[in-house]
């Protein structure tokens, strides 16, 4: 396996990270909403901007009680944990949506000041 390439948020701001591995993969800067995802799982919505470390599986399709969305898995790309999803497309109404990742509270620690 080859040298894992790592990033970190260049400003200041308050950080989710891993909480497996305590790698920073959210930055609470650009979160967008909070709400609920799969069975009644605490999450939150962040910009495509605000989020770094992660690793994306293969998109499919899935109908949620909001609508119709073509999805990724979201990992963390150091020790693989599912952390949700990203949003590819989505059907009228939702279009802002795409490109955001909807992402678990419970794998994730924090928010902690870098």
């Amino acid at each position: 396996m080859g040298r894992l390439f790592v990033e970190f948020f260049s400003s200041p701001c308050r950080v989710c990270v891993c909480s497996q591995c305590g790698i920073q993969i959210a930055s609470m800067d650009y979160m967008r909403w909070s709400g609920i995802m799969g069975h009644e799982q605490p999450a939150r919505n962040y910009g495509k901007e605000g989020v770094i470390n992660v690793s994306l599986g293969d998109a499919y399709d899935k109908l949620l009680t909001s609508g119709g969305y073509v999805l990724r898995t979201v990992s963390c790309n150091r020790c693989a944990t599912y952390l949700g999803w990203k949003y590819v497309t989505a059907q009228e109404g939702n279009k802002d949506r795409e490109g955001t990742f909807m992402l678990m509270d419970n794998p994730l620690a924090g928010p902690f000041s870098d």
